[in-house]
């Protein structure tokens, strides 16, 4: 299992529809090569739908349980001690993108399929393994594609999540907040490569204050979600205050986490 998951960290299967000429994206589709290769070493029935779907299944009966992985992951973004697409053993654990979403536990679950098979006990159900291709985008196209041409299960569960067992997920928001360029005091701004990833640093931000801007406070972003009255901490909440006369540059990067020019006043840069 080890050995089958370090191969699959190995694979950079970030979703991207069409690339490659298949429907998730070569990466993906790389990944999906490889646990079918295993199941079937493992005595596993599978089947491929030309890469809209697959699934590998053992046990015999009419009815089905279905476990539901997935097999692509989030951008690798930035910040790792190890490299991101390669498993590294370290004080116990394995390191790299998509060891616990959900490439670790998708193989955890066919490992223990082939345990069952094992154990010669008959299953008067199918269970069956379905490999999601394109869960963290958000659009289950692929899960639409199995719908419209399998059996439905009767159950089954998605090992994605953590134990104990879970029935229900808050959900993700992703929202856009904009505002018009002129006058904003903005220039440049850059972080983050999905909605679903925690972002990275904010990276070579530039402020031009303009006069309207000179000689007072100015918030440039200040974005605080809430719930039932209560604040929810983003993973990344940035407020800019910006109290100066003159330009002013700003410039944030992994290297260095605060640089700035300074101009007749210094900036107030807070980050929780």
């Amino acid at each position: 299992m080890i050995n089958t998951l370090k191969e699959l960290v190995s694979i950079d299967s970030v979703c991207e529809m069409g690339e490659g000429g298949f429907p998730y994206g070569s990466g993906p589709a790389k990944a999906l090569d490889c646990v079918l290769s295993k199941a079937e070493d493992l005595g596993f029935r599978t089947k491929n739908a030309d890469y809209k779907y697959a699934f590998a299944e053992i046990g015999q009966g009419d009815e089905i349980v279905a476990v539901l992985g997935h097999l692509d992951v989030v951008p690798a973004g930035e910040g790792w001690n190890t490299p991101a697409f390669e498993a590294t053993e370290k004080d116990g654990r394995i390191y790299g993108r998509g060891t616990v979403d959900d490439k670790g536990p998708t193989a955890a679950a066919m490992y223990a399929m082939k345990d069952l098979l094992d154990r010669g006990k008959p299953l008067n159900k199918r269970v069956r393994l379905i490999f999601g291709q394109c869960e963290e985008k958000g659009d289950w196209k692929d899960i639409e594609a199995y719908k419209a041409n399998e059996e439905l299960p009767c159950c089954g569960f998605t090992p994605d999540a953590e134990f104990p067992a879970l029935y229900g997920e808050k959900g993700i928001v992703q929202l856009e907040v904009s505002t018009a360029l002129a006058g904003s005091g903005l220039q440049e701004a850059e972080g983050g490569s999905a909605p679903n990833v925690v972002p990275g640093p904010l990276k070579q931000t530039v402020f031009l204050l303009t006069a309207a801007h000179r000689g007072r406070g100015q918030t440039l972003l200040h974005w605080q979600p809430k719930k039932s009255g209560q604040p929810v901490k983003p993973a990344s909440l940035w407020i800019f205050t910006l109290t100066t006369s003159e330009t002013l540059t700003t410039e944030r990067t992994a290297e260095s986490p605060s640089r700035t020019k300074k101009a007749a006043r210094s900036p107030l840069i807070r980050e929780f």
